[in-house]
């Protein structure tokens, strides 16, 4: 009876059945490594695609926004538009309110006001850097929110407020400015008298 040679059929099907993949070079399966790149490639993929998804729908929001967000600046105001008040007790109700100028392409800002002497004012530090101010010194029109109502209005610079004055009407409403009563005006603070068209 002749003599087998090689391995016995048993064997080599064993050796079949538990045979790992060939290691690469750095001693990492190469199977479980393509497995693990594209699984990561995907969750980028789907990463890149949700947040591209998410840019676009921002991008809309800020193209279709009307009122300003905090500091983010907003264009024409919403709001039901009504008649120059008599007077403008409303603000005092209102910690901010919102600016709207450049009638033709309208450019809307939030910011604080005070009334002195019966009129309604608004400062801008730093008001020779500020947009809405160059709006308003090149086109004196605007629109003034207050709660639900904007009020259609002019505004100039008013360089005849005392600085003092305005200083204490602002404390009086914004108590948390009780602190700065020694303070000096800020430097390149502007006033804007509201006045009616």
């Amino acid at each position: 009876r002749p003599r087998r040679t090689g391995p016995a059929p048993h064997a080599a099907a064993r050796g079949r059945k538990w045979a790992r993949p060939v290691p690469d070079y750095d001693g990492g399966d190469r199977g479980t490594l393509a497995v693990y790149l594209e699984a990561t490639m995907r969750i980028l993929k789907w990463a890149g695609g949700a947040l591209g998804a998410v840019i676009i729908v921002l991008g809309l929001l800020y193209g279709l926004r009307t009122d300003p967000v905090q500091m983010l600046a907003g264009k024409r105001l919403s709001g039901t538009e009504r008649p120059y008040p008599d007077d403008w007790s409303a603000c005092a109700q209102h910690p901010t309110i919102a600016i709207e100028t450049r009638p033709e392409a309208p450019h809307s800002v939030t910011t604080v006001c005070v009334v002195l002497d019966g009129a309604l004012v608004i400062p801008a530090r730093e008001g020779g850097a500020k947009q809405w101010t160059a709006n308003v010194v090149a086109d004196p029109r605007v629109r003034v929110k207050i709660g639900d109502a904007v009020y259609p209005a002019l505004a100039h610079r008013a360089q005849d407020i005392d600085p003092a004055a305005f200083a204490a009407a602002a404390r009086a409403k914004y108590p948390q400015m009780a602190g700065d009563a020694g303070a000096d005006a800020p430097e390149d603070l502007w006033l804007f008298r509201v006045t009616p068209r």
